[in-house]
C-alpha cells in the first residue's frame, strides 16, 4: 500500500541557468516577450519572470529582446514581428511522504511493517507560444514545457532546492531549444 502526503511547500528564487549563447542567429524584427504567471499563488513571481526574460536575452545577444508588459499576454502579435508568449503553469517544490506497507515472514514468524520515505519533488512548466508573423506570414507554434524531479529528503530545504533547481534549468534549456527551432526556420 503507498499513501502520498504533501507536507509543505517552497520556491527559491530561480537561478542563472548556464547556456551557449545563440551567436550569429539575427532577426529583422525584434523578439517581443511577455510572460503571464498563471498559479494560484505565485511565489517569486516577480523574480522568476525577470529571471526568464534575462535568460532569453542572453541566449540571444545578436537580437533585440523586448519585454511587453503582462497585459500582452492576451493581445494579439503585432504584424511584421516575433512574439514569445510564456505561461508560467509551476514552480515550486512539494514535500510528499510515501509509506510502504509490507507483510513477510521473518524465521517462520509472521511479521508487518511500515516504511516511511520522505520526498522532495521540484516541478518547473511552461506554456509557450511563439507567433513569427515576419514578411506577411503568421505562424503559430505551442507547447508545454515541464520537468520534474524527485529527490530523497537527506538534507531537508537544500534538498528541496536541489530539486527545484534542477527542474528549472531542465525547462529554461527546453525552452531555449524550443526557441530555436521557431526563429531558425
Amino acid at each position: 500500500m503507498v499513501v502520498g502526503a504533501c507536507a509543505t511547500q517552497r520556491a527559491l528564487p530561480p537561478t542563472v541557468v548556464d547556456i551557449n549563447p545563440r551567436r550569429g542567429l539575427t532577426l529583422s524584427v525584434d523578439l517581443n516577450v511577455t510572460i503571464f504567471d498563471g498559479r494560484i499563488s505565485p511565489s517569486q513571481s516577480e523574480s522568476l519572470k525577470s529571471a526568464l526574460f534575462d535568460q532569453l536575452k542572453a541566449a540571444y545577444p545578436d537580437v533585440r529582446v523586448v519585454r511587453l508588459s503582462d497585459a500582452s499576454y492576451y493581445k494579439d502579435p503585432t504584424s511584421n514581428s516575433v512574439t514569445i508568449k510564456i505561461g508560467i503553469e509551476a514552480y515550486n517544490a512539494d514535500f510528499g511522504s510515501k509509506v510502504t506497507a509490507g507483510i513477510g515472514t521473518i524465521g517462520g514468524v509472521l511479521v508487518t511493517g511500515m516504511v516511511p520515505e520522505g520526498t522532495w519533488n521540484g516541478l518547473s512548466a511552461l506554456f509557450v507560444s511563439i507567433y513569427d508573423n515576419r514578411n506577411g506570414q503568421e505562424l503559430k507554434r505551442t507547447t508545454t514545457i515541464s520537468k520534474l524531479v524527485s529527490k530523497s529528503n537527506m538534507y531537508g530545504y537544500a534538498t528541496a532546492d536541489a530539486a527545484l533547481r534542477e527542474a528549472y534549468e531542465s525547462t529554461v534549456r527546453d525552452l531555449l531549444f524550443f526557441t530555436d527551432a521557431a526563429l531558425m526556420k
